[in-house]
Formats: structure tokens, sequence, C-alpha cells
């Protein structure tokens, strides 16, 4: 999972690569946020759902991307990205004091 800024046109993407077969794929870009952003972590995942025995793998065709985005206001923003739906999917989560 790459992360790429170009300054000229003003775009952020993540970017998921698969160095053996150069492939790649360019995730869409969530939706501005407007709220203030204290930090903000992604991560690659495969793609399984869990029931394999032998771990998952990850692939072109199969991987998830996981944002979270916590907020000044107590509030994590998660987002899950899935290669079988090309879409994000969000919620949110109250942080309750002493669960940071």
């Amino acid at each position: 999972l790459l992360y790429r800024e170009d300054l000229s046109y003003g775009r952020h993407d993540l970017v998921v690569c698969e160095p053996l077969t150069r492939r790649h794929v360019v995730i869409p870009p969530l939706a501005p946020s407007s709220a203030e952003s204290w930090s903000t972590k992604t991560v690659l995942l495969d793609g399984e759902d869990g029931d394999s025995n032998g771990g998952g793998v990850i692939g072109m065709s199969n991987f998830r991307v996981l944002c979270l985005q916590v907020e000044t206001v107590s509030i994590i923003h998660t987002w899950m990205f899935t290669s079988a739906s090309s879409s994000w999917r969000g919620t949110s989560i109250d942080m309750r004091p002493g669960l940071y």
C-alpha cells in the first residue's frame, strides 16, 4: 500500500501494488472530512473472510484497505475498501474516556 501525492493537481491517492507482476490499483479517494483530524492510519489487509485455515493471501483481486481517522472531539471514523466491491464503506465510533 503506497500513498501518492501530486501537488500540481492537488491529488492524494492510495495505490495497492503487486511488485512481482507490476500491476497496481488506484483506490478512489475518500470524501473530504470537514472535521479536524488528529491522526489518520491506513493499512492493507488480506481479503479473506477469516474462514480459511491457511491464513489470508493478498492479491490484486483479494484485498481490503482499512482507514481510521481520529478526530479531536473523541470520535473515530472508520472506512473499509474492498477489492470485491471497489468502494468504501464507513462508520463512526464514539471513543470513551480511558479507552484510547
